[in-house]
This record gives structure tokens, sequence and C-alpha cells, in this order.
């Protein structure tokens, strides 16, 4: 479902509209052009280890803080969505429509999945035999780097999006809301297991706000920290969960992309 944010259809909408199919799309994305998405999760809840208050789908109904604390059963099998893809690929591929990118994202966290590596497996050999020219991609908030087997999932993509909306755990805590123990420092300490990855930086002002001069420098020190192949900063498109959480100013995103830029030499791009 594609709301776009106003604060009148705020206050109307408690939950948003869930990827209702394992594959969907293609959508036109603002950082992977036309994106084919994998929903590795369940259609009928949200499942994730954040609670982010400016998510689109509304607020985490299953809530879990690491891989295998969810029931095995809510997820969709490995086979299932091989098929899904298999099938939607094939028809793409005969009436077609460009691709850019093949997406795990969906319903919530895609590395919960207790499978994960073995689905990736099976999808980058789905892609290397009907569409080799297409990249894989995920957008994590990365949780479960932790876990040697994510990361060799991980690796095996062409890239890896990582969600980092802060940089001390105080305001990390009020802009994601991670299921306890979360640890930044520690999942920061496991992104140099990444070949490569992407920060992906959501600001938005409100009830929280992470683009004050303080809370900034502190994301731009870890910024500093992980030497992402670049940032990308943006901010609400869409109907938060919490309708009191407003866009951050288009001109208070440029500054803060410059001045990240400036001070790390990373190359940060604002959406």
């Amino acid at each position: 479902m594609d709301q776009h944010f106003s604060a009148s259809q705020g206050a109307s909408l408690i939950r948003r509209g869930l990827f209702p199919t394992l594959i969907y799309g293609p959508v036109v994305s603002r950082r992977l052009g036309m994106s084919l998405g994998i929903n590795p999760l369940p259609l009928d809840v949200k499942l994730c280890s954040f609670n982010c208050p400016y998510c689109q789908f509304g607020w985490t109904d299953m809530y879990v803080g690491d891989v295998g604390e969810a029931p095995d059963e809510v997820f969709p099998s490995v086979g299932a969505v091989g098929a899904a893809l298999e099938e939607t690929l094939e028809k793409r591929v005969s009436d077609g429509t460009r691709l850019d990118s093949i997406t795990f994202a969906g319903n919530g966290e895609p590395t919960l999945h207790p499978e994960f590596a073995e689905l990736v497996d099976v999808v980058a050999a789905i892609r290397d035999r009907l569409v080799p020219q297409v990249k894989l991609s995920i957008l994590t908030c990365g949780s479960t780097l932790h876990h040697p087997e994510v990361l060799r999932a991980l690796n095996r993509l062409d890239e890896r999006q990582v969600k980092l909306d802060a940089g001390d755990p105080e305001t990390l805590w009020a802009v994601n809301l991670p299921h306890p123990p979360f640890d930044l420092d520690r999942m920061i300490a496991h992104i140099p297991g990444l070949t490569d990855c992407i920060l992906q930086s959501m600001f938005v002002q409100g009830r929280v706000d992470n683009t004050t001069d303080e809370v900034v420098a502190a994301w731009i020190a870890k910024v500093a920290q992980i030497r992402p192949l670049a940032v990308q900063a943006y901010t609400l498109d869409r109907i938060p969960a919490d309708k009191s959480l407003e866009p951050a100013p288009r001109a208070r995103l440029h500054a803060i992309a410059r001045r990240c830029q400036e001070t790390t030499g990373v190359a940060c791009e604002v959406y």
C-alpha cells in the first residue's frame, strides 16, 4: 500500500497494509530503482526486531530480538519463496518488465528467517539463471549480524543496505525501539564482516528528533567508524506508526549530509 505521508490522513489510520504475497512489485524505489521485493516473513503480521515509530507498516506485531525466537512455522518455506520468485521472474522476463534489483525486505526484518542462508542460495541461483543482470539487495536493521551464517549469506548479495538512524544508544532507542538487549556497538563491531554496506538513515522530528546538532555528531562518529560505501539520508514519505512524527525539512537533511560527507569523506546522498 503506497500511502504517502500527510497529517490529515494520519489521524484516521492505526496500521498500514502489509505485503500480502511472498513476492511483490516491482515497486519504484528511491534508492534501488525498479525493485522486485521478496517477503520471507509472515503475510499477516509484521515480524521485526525493531519497532520503529516511523515505520509505514505500523507497530510491530511479532517483536523478537533474534533468530530462533519466533516459531519456525510462521515463516514461509524456502521452497515456497523460490517457487514464487521463479514464477514471477518468468512472467517479468516474458513481458519485458525492467528490473534493477531483487530485494529482501518485506513485513519486517528479513534476516530473522530461520533458513535465511539457504533462502539466499536459492534466490541467487534463480536470479543467475533467469535475470543475471539484476542485482540482489537487502534492507536490514543489522540486528542479526552477530550470526556468522547471516554474514556469509549477506555477502552473497550484491548490495547490503543497513539501517543506522542514530549514533548514541538513547536516541537509537527512541527512534528505533530495538528489542532488548540490542547493542549498537556489537552490531557495528560485526559490520566489518560484511564485504561492504550502504547505510540508510531516517531523520525525523516531532516527539522523536534525531536531527539536532548533538545527535547528528554522534551519528557521524559512527559513520566514520563504519566507513560504508555510502550513506543515504531520507525522511518520512509515508504515514508513520507514530502520527506525532514529522518529516525532517529538506534543508536540514542536506545540511546533515554535507556535514557527514565533509567530516568522514563518505558520500552522503539525500533522498
